[in-house]
């Protein structure tokens, strides 16, 4: 067999062969030739040209019936896996003597440790290792893994489907233990072109954020990586990309959506936050602590997009959005709430306290200052964020607007047709209260200083 290297061991074999000499000769594998019977094997080593890893089977039965065969117990090591199969092996002959007929394995299969490199992997022309899946692979697998890993991932009790068909590794209802927490996966990776094709949906519990970063590749960037972040976490993201076959990720064709819910997390030696020291001690925005955060995320074209995000910390509450590329550069939207800066405790930039002077007393608590933060994560530049307060100042007018119209509906029958105005009508307590709140808020926003000058000023 010219697919082997080499092979040895020993074989206990009781079979009955039935057909014509010469076309068993020349074609044992022919539909002419009738065979069935058993064989047990033991201490086998043998290696696949093409392969890395020596196989070793400590033990197996085959039980051969109409082409057909069935494994009990069979236990083989690959590398550092080991595996044991008890299931089927439908046209196994045809296989065993013909390379290009398909292997197909319909099983159960346990195993302690499986590392999927070990069976993935084989040589190119250069030496070099990369994933080859072979086209005439064909499993149907329920598995059971107690400790799983393929490159950076790993897992542990592992339950669930898993196939390869036409060079793609597909997983369905995958339930494990990973990352400190839980997880439920469905993914495939379609090895079929030049590249490893790659799809998954995750829902994760109680995650460890640190090692979740770690295992991912860090979704493909570097900017917010595991050295950054430390909690708990319930997440659910779905990913796309391309590896090539040694693994080496395309950026350009990552693609995920998420969300993230982190309890009792960190955020350490983040660059863009260290930005801001001119309002707070670069000290504390080196180690921020935080009780919860919920951030949801999306990545394309090598930019993460976070929309409006609220971090209630132990140095300074922020509200922040915007873009962050692969090349770190940044396009950050802050909102920090004036009163906090103003009752904090004084901060060695005595420039931030004199701008801070001039600002009258706020009891509400309700002014804020905007900032954008451009540039490069390594080179930041700060300035008053323009556009972030004419949105704020618009958003303030529509819900005026609003308030009134729901106010003349409900006093002189206005703007019924409106579907955006609430339909149950509130006590007329109520309305006056509201409407007084308004008429306040709008004389304080036209007291509000603001020299003109400083609104683009760089810090």
């Amino acid at each position: 067999m010219d697919t082997l290297q080499y092979v040895s061991g020993s074989v206990e074999l009781n079979a009955n062969l039935k057909g014509n000499f010469k076309e068993i000769k020349q074609s044992a594998f022919s539909p002419n030739v009738s065979a069935e019977g058993s064989a047990t094997l033991k201490e086998i080593k043998t290696k696949f040209r093409g392969k890395e890893n020596e196989i070793n089977i400590g033990e197996g039965t085959f039980v051969l019936k109409d082409r057909n065969v069935t494994v009990n117990n069979f236990k083989l090591v690959i590398g550092s896996s080991d595996v044991e199969l008890n299931g089927q092996l439908p046209g196994f002959l045809n296989y065993l003597f013909d390379p290009q007929q398909p292997l197909v394995i319909k099983a159960g299969l346990k195993s302690n440790k499986l590392v999927l490199e070990d069976i993935l992997y084989g040589n190119n022309n250069s030496g070099s290792e990369k994933v080859n899946i072979p086209a005439n692979l064909n499993f149907d697998l329920n598995a059971g893994i107690n400790n799983f890993s393929f490159a950076k991932f790993e897992a542990q009790n592992v339950l669930g489907d898993i196939s390869i068909h036409h060079q793609k590794i597909v997983a369905q209802n995958i339930s494990l233990i990973t990352m400190e927490g839980k997880a439920n996966v469905n993914a495939i990776a379609d090895a079929s072109g030049e590249n490893i094709v790659i799809k998954a949906e995750a829902d994760f519990q109680n995650i460890n954020i640190s090692k979740l970063f770690l295992q991912c590749n860090n979704f493909g960037q570097n900017t917010l990586n595991e050295k950054h972040l430390k909690g708990f976490a319930a997440a659910n993201l779905s990913f796309a990309g391309n590896w090539s076959k040694e693994l080496k990720c395309d950026l350009e064709s990552v693609v995920a959506t998420g969300s993230l819910a982190i309890e009792q997390g960190r955020l350490m030696n983040f660059k863009p936050l260290e930005s801001l020291s001119k309002y707070v001690e670069v000290s504390e925005l080196k180690d921020i602590k935080f009780s919860h955060l919920h951030c949801s995320f999306d990545i394309k074209n090598q930019i993460i997009t976070l929309p409006r995000t609220n971090l209630k910390n132990s140095a300074l509450n922020i509200e922040f959005w915007g873009k962050h590329t692969f090349k770190n550069e940044i396009d950050y939207h802050i909102k920090l709430l004036l009163s906090e800066l103003l009752t904090s405790k004084k901060r060695a930039n005595k420039q931030l306290d004199e701008e801070l002077e001039f600002v009258e007393h706020d009891p509400e608590n309700r002014r804020c200052v905007y900032l954008l933060m451009t540039g490069t994560v390594d080179n930041p530049i700060i300035k008053y964020d323009r556009k972030g307060l004419k949105q704020k100042i618009g958003e303030d007018i529509k819900a005026e607007k609003q308030t009134l119209k729901q106010i003349l509906k409900e006093e002189f029958g206005l703007f019924k047709k409106d579907s955006t105005l609430i339909k149950s009508e509130p006590k007329k307590g109520d309305q006056k209260f509201k409407l007084e709140t308004e008429e306040k808020d709008k004389k304080k926003n036209n007291l509000q200083p603001k020299k003109k000058e400083e609104d683009d000023e760089d810090f």
